[in-house]
């Protein structure tokens, strides 16, 4: 994998790095979903592994393709932190589905670290709008993972 602090030189070789920080992701998933007993948690594994190897299979594509779009959707909206406060860095054969969530969330977080450092090591680059992209796409993940959580495991006081 490409570290964050060096620049793509290329479109490919930044479609690369993505492809690769997603697909330590996605072994991370793997690897927990046979780990994990229950099958609630199961699901969740399995649905997030399938969402990271969907955008996996479309940064390839573009890959095959020559092209992606790179138009920006929206500002960037800075997530709640909830890996810092959950520090749910790995998995146990009982883990329950909150447990699971906070995992994902620490996966998610991980990924969008790696493209922010990026965009900041790129930002004069040729492949900086693509980093941009990249991060807005995996930022918009880690927020939905948080939303999810909050949805159900945090009570308003």
């Amino acid at each position: 994998m490409v570290p964050p602090d060096m620049c793509p030189i290329s479109f490919e070789a930044t479609l690369e790095a993505a492809i690769t920080m997603l697909d330590d992701v996605f072994s991370q998933y793997i690897d927990a979903l046979y780990r994990v007993k229950s099958p609630q948690s199961k699901a969740l594994l399995h649905d997030e592994a399938q969402a990271t190897l969907k955008r996996k299979h479309s940064l390839e594509l573009a890959l095959l393709n020559g092209h992606i779009n790179t138009e920006l959707q929206q500002e960037y909206i800075p997530s709640m932190n909830l890996d810092y406060a959950l520090h749910q860095q790995s998995l146990t054969e009982d883990a329950d589905t909150r447990e699971v969530l906070a995992f994902a969330i620490h996966l998610e977080k991980i990924a969008e670290v790696y493209f922010h450092r990026m965009c900041e090591n790129c930002s004069q680059a040729a492949s900086s709008i693509l980093l941009q992209r990249l991060r807005q796409a995996q930022n918009k993940r880690l927020l939905s993972l948080e939303d999810l959580y909050e949805l159900h495991f945090l009570t308003e006081n």
